[in-house]
């Protein structure tokens, strides 16, 4: 009696719906509501901060405060660690006398004897400092989660699955020599 195989085709559908399912499943996990929950309390840096941190740290990818590392991510900065300067806003209030004016002539409203009224108003005067951060290269501490890990061992069907990819992928999946630290990479030159 012939054993019924799976055909390349259904064995590619399966792969398929199987890599579906589980990108379903991990947005729909409690990994992913964490994750996003964790990512979401690092700061985005201005244009101009980013380069910064750039120019100190080429490879930097989580960057936060000191006090942040310790406080929201129960890590701590490595003993002899150099900070990451940027550039933080810290503007300061200040209490004004300004000329209350009319909402609709924007006249100055005067009291009965003729003078201007005045109320106090507080203002805010931008100012910026000098502050460090630090990557998460440069800590220690409670790991924060991960969406996928690195990948070893064997893949049943390996070719099949391949193929799916190959076949699904909107752009040529190329396999050549990377450095040993690059888990892959995009390029629109291809």
């Amino acid at each position: 009696m012939a054993e019924n195989k799976p055909t390349n085709r259904e064995r590619l559908r399966e792969i398929t719906d199987g890599i579906e399912q589980g990108i379903k499943e991990l947005f729909e996990s409690e990994k992913y509501m964490r994750y996003l929950s964790v990512m979401s309390r690092f700061h985005r840096y201005s244009v101009n901060n980013t380069m910064l941190i750039y120019m100190q740290k080429p490879d930097a990818t989580l960057v936060a405060s000191y006090n942040k590392w310790k406080d929201q991510f129960e890590r701590h900065v490595k003993k002899g660690e150099h900070g990451i300067t940027i550039i933080a806003p810290t503007p300061y209030k200040k209490k004004i006398e300004e000329q209350k004016l009319d909402p609709d002539t924007k006249a100055p409203i005067l009291d009965q004897d003729g003078k201007i009224v005045t109320e106090e108003k507080e203002i805010e005067i931008p100012m910026f400092r000098l502050v460090k951060v630090f990557d998460l290269s440069q800590t220690d501490g409670k790991p924060l989660p991960e969406l996928a890990s690195s990948l070893s061992g064997t893949v049943q069907n390996y070719e099949v699955f391949m193929e799916a990819l190959h076949r699904s992928a909107p752009v040529p999946i190329i396999f050549e020599a990377m450095a040993a630290d690059t888990d892959g990479y995009f390029s629109s030159d291809r």
